[in-house]
């Protein structure tokens, strides 16, 4: 259910379906309720989605009368993506799909899907978190704290550092991904595997990216785009999940004063902005005009050297 594009998860997912001969349907273009029909026309096994549009797929699934457990009985295993989410979250979904969840982490770098939950899942019987392994003969993976340099001991947080074994078009030695996670030990972990690992639902960020609907997402690219238009004077981002489970990212724009007389030509600005911003990161947003008093504005003072950006509203860390 993930969009297929230019990164390589979707990709190589699409191309480990086909090799095993797996009839696939690539449906990352539908709306829920097409997805669900479809589901509901060619009974799954499995499919692949991220944790914000699970619950979203959730959603109308309740809202149309559509029970998993019973329209779509051969329904065995749900991949996620390096998403975060909360045990007990995981745990409804797995009641309420019929089906288990596996978590899996992934790299262009690398060539996409690189580790992953094992059967034990992406939680244990107490409650705790289960780990996904990397496979050591195709990657290896260390966890350093991002200060120090030094590895990160089991149970404490670093950054993913790659070295891929086999990749001639995109050779990497110690890329620093910028990926912030919980190293595991394959010691803490009872399937037997000796791959170390990274704990389940709680790969985050160091830098700014967001991932938005499965897309990465860097927030300096936006400013790129909507700073380029000089009509706009300001701008926020927001980005929440609707009541309905839908993940909304939303642009207000404020513009300068001497436009916001004309509306026909803002609303032509507003047009020209959503499709770029689709056009160039992939994602689709809404845009709209700010109103008066609703934007965020922001200072840039200098602290010890160095330019960090502050907000008037709280002081500069």
């Amino acid at each position: 259910m993930v969009p297929v594009g230019v990164t390589a998860g979707p990709v190589t997912l699409l191309a480990g379906f086909h090799h095993y001969g797996l009839r696939t349907f690539a449906v990352g273009h539908m709306d829920g309720e097409a997805r669900l029909a479809m589901m509901q026309r060619f009974p799954p096994h499995f499919f692949s989605t991220g944790p914000v549009y699970l619950r979203r797929l959730t959603t109308i699934c309740r809202e149309i009368g559509i029970d998993p457990r019973r329209n779509f009985p051969d329904l065995k295993a749900i991949k996620l993506g390096s998403f975060g989410f909360d045990v007990p979250w995981a745990q409804e979904m797995e009641d309420f799909w019929g089906a288990k969840l596996i978590d899996s982490y992934a790299s262009t770098q690398s060539g996409g899907g690189i580790a992953s939950t094992c059967e034990h899942g992406t939680y244990l019987a107490d409650g705790q978190r289960g780990m996904m392994h990397f496979p050591e003969h195709k990657v290896w993976a260390e966890v350093l704290n991002p200060e120090t340099g030094e590895p990160a001991r089991e149970d404490e947080e670093g950054e993913v550092i790659l070295t891929s074994f086999g990749r001639e078009a995109m050779p990497i030695l110690r890329f620093r991904t910028g990926d912030k996670v919980v190293f595991k030990s394959h010691r803490q972990c009872q399937c037997g595997r000796p791959f170390d690992g990274i704990e389940a639902g709680t790969v985050s960020r160091y830098d700014s990216m967001l991932k938005i609907r499965g897309m990465n997402l860097w927030p300096e690219a936006v400013d790129a785009i909507v700073l380029a238009h000089p009509e706009v004077d300001e701008y926020n981002g927001r980005l929440g999940v609707a009541d309905n489970g839908r993940e909304v990212a939303r642009v207000m724009i404020e513009f300068k004063a001497g436009v916001t007389a004309d509306a026909t030509h803002r609303a032509q600005v507003l047009d020209e902005l959503k499709a770029q911003i689709k056009d160039r990161t992939g994602v689709a947003m809404e845009i709209r005009e700010a109103r008066n008093g609703e934007i965020e504005r922001f200072s840039y003072k200098e602290k010890d050297g160095k330019i960090s950006a502050c907000s008037n509203s709280r002081d500069c860390k």
